[in-house]
């Protein structure tokens, strides 16, 4: 089995909708959950979402990686600077400092299309967004998992586990004071293995 991580971009649109189906990930959030606030929630629709995703993808800003497996689009990983996601700011629990900060990035969102989960893809997209956002120059990188996945709120899974990123060489920074840690990573740590 062949694999290979590009920068979502432009030419690469089609397979970013390849990943995430025609329900835009979970429930037509296309990704777009972090960068919205309240009333941008309550008042886009999943067409909405999707242009907005479009927009930002085409828009050659660093947005996300693509993981291919023999060829074909099987997973997406959001993560760019962390002053692009509103949301992190007004999370419970969270309590993040200098929010203008670029050097920090943040890997909001991992999603792997449904016939490629269950073989490592996850991992593999964390660990391609470590070293995309080190060569972009990111001081840290930052995760928001949830601390409880069994629950019956699946969708917010997309976020990643706290398991999935301690494998990563991620850290948890304060104990949970809400569903979310924060969870950081040098870009030269190295996960020992």
């Amino acid at each position: 089995m062949s694999e290979e991580i590009q920068v979502a971009s432009s030419e690469r649109w089609d397979d970013v909708v390849a990943v995430m189906g025609e329900n835009g990930a979970y429930g037509g959030c296309w990704c777009m959950f972090w960068r919205q606030d309240n009333q941008e929630i309550h008042s886009q629709t999943a067409s909405d979402n999707r242009a907005a995703l479009q927009r930002l993808v085409t828009s050659e800003r660093p947005v996300g990686l693509l993981l291919y497996r023999d060829g074909r689009p099987a997973g997406w990983c959001q993560v760019a600077p962390r002053p692009d996601f509103w949301r992190l700011f007004h999370t419970r629990g969270l309590d993040l400092e200098n929010p203008g900060d670029a050097s920090v990035w943040s890997i909001t969102c991992v999603y792997v299309a449904r016939g490629a989960r269950g073989k490592g893809a996850a991992g593999q997209l964390v660990q391609a967004a470590v070293e995309y956002a080190a060569q972009q120059g990111a001081s840290v990188i930052e995760a928001y998992p949830v601390v409880d996945p069994g629950t019956d709120r699946k969708t917010q899974l997309s976020s990643g586990t706290v398991g999935m990123f301690s494998s990563a060489g991620f850290t948890t920074v304060s104990p949970p004071t809400g569903r979310r840690v924060l969870m950081r990573r040098l870009p030269d740590s190295r996960v020992a293995g």
